[in-house]
């Protein structure tokens, strides 16, 4: 009995080094995301960098177009305030539950504009629609487990500098926000649940702005 508790204590500890280990060594990418309705299980992308979506605190709406357009840019979409369906189970900070969003065409550095919360390039979708005008990832969960799984969930946003925003206890899905503090977009994010932290994740596919709540 003694010998079985010690190789069990051995083995638990050599699945949580591997664990680590993965986690350590592992690479975000966004050529793809998983998708169970693609022939393959993949939604493939490609990288749309002459187009960026942005989210930004609507009150500097004035200073952020001025200073996108100092840089160059064009707006490809008018900005729209843009306020999540948020849960009062989290601490979400006030910047990231309400802001605005907008489109922007141009190259250059967006990222370092005050007051933006996130920022990333768009891509482009195997059937040509433009992909990534969200900062939002949907990680499901199994409802008989819910207590233990989103516990884990969490754990995993803290540590990615993500943030939960709602969740669904009827269909097992959490919605979480990246910023640009986070340790990477909704598509490496997403591909980092699936093949890091063994849950079910897509990116939000944002073909279009989130509308007003």
């Amino acid at each position: 009995m003694m010998k079985f508790l010690l190789f069990t204590l051995i083995l638990l500890g050599t699945l949580g080094c591997e664990e680590a280990h993965q986690k350590d060594n592992y690479i975000m990418h966004d050529d793809f995301y998983y998708d169970i309705y693609s022939y393959d299980g993949k939604q493939h992308l490609n990288p749309y960098t002459d187009e960026y979506y942005l989210r930004f605190e609507t009150q500097h709406t004035t200073d952020v177009i001025k200073e996108l357009t100092n840089r160059g840019f064009q707006m490809s979409e008018d900005p729209a305030v843009a306020t999540y369906s948020f849960g009062d189970e989290y601490n979400i900070p006030e910047e990231i539950k309400y802001g605005s969003t907008i489109s922007v065409k141009g190259k250059g550095k967006i990222e370092d504009i005050p007051n933006v919360i996130y920022s990333h390039h768009l891509y482009l979708t195997e059937s040509g629609e433009i992909f990534g005008r969200s900062n939002l990832i949907t990680v499901y969960y199994d409802v008989e487990q819910a207590d233990e799984q989103i516990k884990s969930i969490l754990r995993h946003a803290e540590s990615l500098k993500i943030h939960p925003i709602s969740n669904d206890s009827t269909f097992g899905t959490l919605i979480l926000a990246c910023t640009n503090h986070s340790s990477g977009n909704p598509i490496e994010i997403a591909n980092w649940f699936v093949e890091v932290g063994g849950f079910q994740a897509i990116p939000d596919a944002g073909y279009a702005s989130e509308g007003s709540n």
